[in-house]
């Protein structure tokens, strides 16, 4: 495989990773400001959302690149089979969080 692929996928899991972190450090801000801001708290609840839709997109175009692929390395394979299970585990805590 080209190092193009290669990298192509490493900018997949490093994409999800970084709008997870985003959608992470909003939801944290949401519950902060509940109490205090509900204004605040809506829009940190919506900017959240946003970065779980950007890396529920990613994972999608990820797994479509990737099964359009006639070879993946077995690391490669390995490194997008573990981020998207820890994605999934993160989009279903930062949802559980948001729903409080």
């Amino acid at each position: 495989m080209s190092k193009v692929k290669m990298r192509i996928i490493g900018y997949f899991i490093d994409h999800v990773t970084e709008e997870l972190d985003g959608a992470m450090e909003y939801a944290e801000m949401y519950l902060s400001n509940k109490r205090n801001n509900s204004t605040w708290s809506k829009m940190y609840s919506e900017m959240a959302n946003a970065e779980l839709t950007h890396a529920k997109y990613l994972i999608n175009m990820g797994d479509e690149y990737i099964s359009g692929l006639t070879w993946v390395p077995e690391e490669d394979d390995e490194a997008w089979s573990k981020c998207t299970a820890k994605a999934y585990e993160r989009i279903a805590f930062i949802q559980l969080m948001l729903s409080k």
